[in-house]
């Protein structure tokens, strides 16, 4: 899968890693912070060294009994 989506120009980023889900991108103010398991982001100027500005065009949860909940309910509807 990363071969794939580097060969069109897009980063792959594992967790641990921020996406800033909200209107205002200052990182100390953001309000929706999550961190999927796996995201692919084809904007390479959303990526800054703390976290992936704004959605990325494809994300991956890792679904398990303690996080399943969140992951499904929560953190899908944020992104």
């Amino acid at each position: 899968m990363r071969s794939f989506f580097e060969k069109q120009g897009c980063a792959v980023v594992l967790a641990p890693f921020d996406v800033r889900l909200n209107a205002s991108f200052h990182y100390e103010t953001a309000k929706h912070i999550v961190q999927p398991d796996l995201l692919v982001v084809c904007d390479k100027q959303k990526i800054t060294e703390k976290s992936c500005d704004g959605p990325p065009d494809l994300t991956i949860e890792v679904l398990s009994p303690s996080t399943a909940l969140k992951d499904r309910n929560e953190k899908y509807n944020l992104y």
